[in-house]
């Protein structure tokens, strides 16, 4: 992985998290995880370039985010498309996906990402905020949630970016 210079950083985020996706890398003192994400945003917050990424409140990763404050959002090509697919739809709670995907850990900046990944983003979570139902407009209350789930919002400031 080669280190990017953010100021020469530049993707479509409307396309490379909300239609091809990504994986967020999380580890805590006991174990690691990678889950699918295809909500999240990129942009800049109190002088910060920040990374934002959205977990629902019955995801596994949740109580990881939590715990370690740093994680990375990594990002593949096509041929990775159903691995994508396997990581967003079984749980940590069932199985270790990315040894039973054959995927290689590995760290960036004492973060957790998987080395296959084509573009990784390293982060420190440093802000984080539950999005609770009842600030939502009816029509998200009616498509996306049952009334006792919802996203945790996870703001974290960029480390590095790398290229593959």
């Amino acid at each position: 992985m080669k280190k990017m210079n953010i100021k020469d950083f530049s993707i479509n985020p409307f396309t490379s998290i909300g239609k091809e996706w990504a994986l967020i890398v999380v580890e805590d003192e006991k174990e690691v995880n990678a889950m699918t994400i295809a909500w999240g945003s990129l942009g800049v917050i109190w002088r910060n370039n920040v990374a934002t990424v959205y977990v629902r409140n019955t995801r596994y990763s949740k109580h990881m985010l939590d715990s370690a404050k740093r994680f990375s959002i990594c990002f593949f090509d096509e041929s990775y498309r159903s691995l994508l697919n396997y990581f967003g739809t079984v749980s940590k709670r069932d199985e270790d996906k990315i040894k039973t995907s054959k995927l290689t850990l590995d760290h960036l900046d004492d973060v957790p990402y998987l080395k296959e990944a084509k573009l990784v983003i390293t982060c420190d979570t440093f802000y984080q905020t539950p999005l609770p139902l009842e600030n939502a407009n009816q029509e998200i209350k009616n498509c996306y949630h049952s009334s006792d789930e919802y996203h945790e919002m996870y703001i974290g400031k960029i480390k590095g970016i790398y290229q593959n």
